[in-house]
């Protein structure tokens, strides 16, 4: 972690493969030449690190000769309980319903989870924007991170990726 203690039982992947950090907090990936990103899971015990975007980042771009991945311990310690927010294909379809979604939903989920007790998380399952046939929809995938991002929606929002996503 960031004050130099071995983290055990993180599980590490480059996408390709998958494995474990030992008692010592050491892992070894072979990556292949497809290799983009480390990915790595973040225990209870530590923060979820949030990317310039407002995004959790719990991954690091593959930079050979990189060696160490810091994770920082929460002072309250781990958490035990957390509610998760679920968003279900929002399906933003151009500036409208991004807008829409920036509006209405943003505001309406972040008060919700005001008022909670405990950490909250959301997760998008996928197909964030449209898109139809072999249309571009990457132009809408921008408002839509920075409408989630974790200091408008409240906490952070992992994305998944759906079948409308990648066009």
């Amino acid at each position: 972690d960031d004050a130099g203690s071995p983290i055990s039982g993180v599980v590490v992947s480059d996408g390709f493969t998958v494995t474990t950090t030992n008692a010592n907090g050491y892992y070894m990936l072979k990556p292949c030449s497809d290799t983009w990103y480390i990915y790595y899971s973040i225990p209870s015990e530590y923060e979820v690190p949030i990317n310039s975007y407002g995004q959790p980042c719990f991954y690091q771009r593959y930079t050979p000769g990189i060696k160490r991945y810091d994770l920082t311990r929460l002072a309250s310690g781990p958490e035990k309980e957390f509610v998760l927010f679920c968003f279900a294909d929002p399906q933003c379809r151009g500036t409208d319903h991004a807008n829409r979604f920036k509006n209405e939903c943003v505001p309406d989920v972040k008060a919700h989870s005001q008022t909670k007790t405990v950490p909250c998380y959301g997760v998008t399952l996928g197909d964030i924007v449209y898109s139809e046939g072999s249309s571009n929809s990457q132009w809408n995938m921008s408002p839509m991170r920075d409408a989630m991002a974790a200091d408008k929606i409240g906490m952070p929002v992992f994305q998944v990726m759906g079948n409308h996503d990648y066009t």
